[in-house]
């Protein structure tokens, strides 16, 4: 066993060190089923760093995601998910043309997702910081933003799964609950710790979805 295999192997015994913890959750091809959009009070669409990154900029609430907090960094990340073309798509008001929300696509590939530690082919695509304005949340624009964006990455490439990781954070279980209602399924738990300057991580599979288990098991949930 080599060193690092053997620290990973203590890693849930180390209560002490700071770890983040994931819930790891699926939405297959064959499973999706796109939700009525109110396009009467809104526009949902593709995303441009022209038309939309400004807005982008100063509505991402880096606070609740802890993460990009500086404006000149999160102006230089946001800039490079458009340059490197990672889908990002928006919800305006209609009208008033005002930014609702957002959320970006990113193909990527999750190796500790294959039975046999073997990369797929295949590009997944993951879910990557959906937000909605304060004062338009818990009116099911979430849930609709998420399923606009899903319905045209599966309408336009050969993606066969969408794949979203559900922080545990003290805000927002909404977060868990919107993926479920979309039909995600829960993968398993990813958690990450660091130890002597090395990130170690760790995925357990789930065969079922707990999501009653992990309801009384887990008191917040929040988005990464």
């Amino acid at each position: 066993m080599s060193w690092k295999s053997f620290i990973k192997s203590f890693i849930p015994f180390i209560p002490f060190l700071p770890y983040k913890r994931w819930q790891v959750l699926g939405l297959n091809r064959s499973d999706f089923k796109p939700v009525n959009l109110d396009t009467e009070r809104y526009v949902f669409r593709g995303a441009t760093l022209e038309d939309d990154g400004d807005d982008i900029i100063e509505a991402f609430p880096a606070n609740e995601f802890n993460y990009l907090v500086e404006q000149e960094e999160r102006r230089e990340e946001i800039t490079r998910r458009f340059h490197q073309q990672s889908p990002c798509f928006v919800v305006r008001e209609k009208g008033g043309n005002q930014l609702l929300g957002a959320v970006w696509m990113r193909p990527q590939q999750f190796g500790f997702l294959s039975r046999n530690q073997e990369r797929s082919a295949k590009l997944d695509v993951e879910v990557r910081n959906l937000f909605v304005v304060p004062e338009k949340r818990s009116h099911g624009l979430a849930k609709q933003l998420l399923s606009f964006a899903i319905e045209h990455i599966f309408g336009t490439t050969d993606c066969k799964r969408i794949v979203s990781r559900v922080k545990e954070k003290k805000q927002r279980i909404s977060s868990l609950l919107l993926h479920l209602k979309l039909n995600f399924s829960v993968l398993g738990t990813f958690t990450a710790q660091k130890v002597f300057g090395k990130i170690f991580s760790r995925f357990v599979r789930r065969n079922t979805n707990p999501f009653l288990d992990d309801f009384q098991r887990v008191p917040v949930i929040a988005q990464v």
